[in-house]
């Protein structure tokens, strides 16, 4: 038996219900759209706010670099100054030691202008002839001075009110000068009104400074002797000690002390290190003010 296939026909209202359906699935296709639209202009803010970001980054970071550039170049700078520096520090301390061979030689050379003078102290003021008063002192330890051996005689001014003024005694030879000198402590010299007298090498204010120096430390490292000999200081422990030390600058007396410290501390941290001893604010004093005035006695200690 043969069947068929039948379709239903095709009415009004078939057609019409097809497309109510179509047009309801064309809207919310519609609809659709516009929602993928309204997300696609969200993308685009977001990517426009992205782009504008990334922009702002990209000149934040030309700036770092401008910057890292900037401070590469001062550091370069700064290392370049530093190395200035310390050429500029090693000439400078070249300068100083050149400066202080100078200060030493002209001190050296000051002094060696003074080889054949003495300082004379203890004649009262009230002598008017000085000339005669020295030579009458020095009758006493048994040196004959003539009048014509001495080449220059004035005292000395002071700054320190009522202190007796001393006498620069200037002879024509160095040899004459010696000889008073070796022969000042084998007797006792007096002048007319029965005062003392003393007689010492003429000292430049830097070697007299330096002296006084010496001779405060001397007493603190226990040398019995200390005094003044050809532009330097010597310092010596005890009458028979073979063993002298030399001081030519205040520097000769810090190692000195440094050494008496190290070998004695229980001394140091009772009375200090010494060191205010030859130095002024901490610093060693290079400069001493002129006290050529000041009586003091080269002699040992």
């Amino acid at each position: 038996m043969t069947t068929s296939s039948r379709r239903d026909p095709i009415t009004l209202e078939g057609i019409n219900g097809h497309l109510m359906a179509l047009v309801g699935k064309v809207e919310t296709l519609s609809v659709s759209i516009r929602g993928f639209s309204g997300e696609m202009t969200l993308i685009r803010k977001v990517q426009e706010n992205l782009s504008s970001s990334f922009s702002e980054l990209k000149n934040n970071l030309s700036d770092v670099i401008k910057s890292q550039d900037f401070l590469s170049q001062k550091y370069d700078e700064a290392i370049k100054k530093v190395e200035q520096f310390d050429d500029l520090e090693k000439k400078v301390g070249c300068q100083e030691e050149e400066i202080k061979r100078l200060r030493a030689q002209v001190e050296s050379n000051e002094q060696y202008l003074r080889r054949r003078q003495l300082e004379v102290h203890g004649i009262p003021e009230q002598v008017e002839d000085v000339e005669l008063g020295v030579i009458n002192a020095v009758r006493q330890i048994g040196v004959t001075l003539d009048r014509a051996e001495i080449d220059a005689i004035h005292r000395l001014p002071t700054k320190v009110p009522n202190r007796q003024k001393s006498i620069i005694l200037e002879l024509k030879s160095r040899k004459t000068r010696d000889f008073i000198l070796s022969k000042r402590y084998s007797a006792v010299m007096k002048a007319g009104s029965g005062q003392r007298v003393f007689i010492n090498e003429s000292l430049s204010p830097y070697f007299k400074d330096l002296l006084r120096k010496a001779k405060d430390c001397a007493k603190v490292m226990n040398f019995k002797h200390c005094w003044y000999k050809n532009r330097k200081i010597i310092l010596k422990k005890e009458d028979k000690s073979k063993n002298v030390s030399f001081v030519r600058n205040p520097e000769d007396l810090v190692k000195l002390l440094t050494v008496f410290n190290k070998q004695n501390p229980n001394y140091e941290e009772e009375n200090g290190n010494g060191m205010h001893l030859v130095s002024r604010n901490g610093k060693v004093d290079e400069n001493p003010s002129d006290s050529s005035s000041d009586p003091l006695q080269t002699s040992p200690l």
